[in-house]
């Protein structure tokens, strides 16, 4: 998993639907790739992964035999206010 620091506190970006599957999103104008500020997180078969849900985060394509699983929950406080902008998420 790539993740860009401290996208997180830039609040959301304009993101669109890629087509490639049902949750995936894309970041409209992402000027990321290659930067100093993305992180590489090399995970194993069984670990976890979190963040925060405004966090920018990307792979590189799946170049192996093997599909990539994964299971994703979602954790929204009880105070969180559903808004125009947040719903288009």
């Amino acid at each position: 998993m790539i993740y860009l620091r401290g996208s997180h506190l830039r609040g959301l970006q304009p993101h669109h639907n890629n087509g490639s599957n049902y949750f995936a999103k894309e970041i409209t104008d992402y000027k990321g790739y290659g930067s100093p500020d993305e992180l590489t997180v090399c995970a194993e078969p069984g670990d976890l992964l979190a963040h925060h849900a405004l966090t920018i985060h990307r792979t590189d394509a799946n170049t192996s035999a093997r599909s990539r699983n994964a299971l994703i929950a979602d954790f929204i406080l009880d105070s969180v206010n559903p808004t125009s902008e947040s719903a288009e998420i």
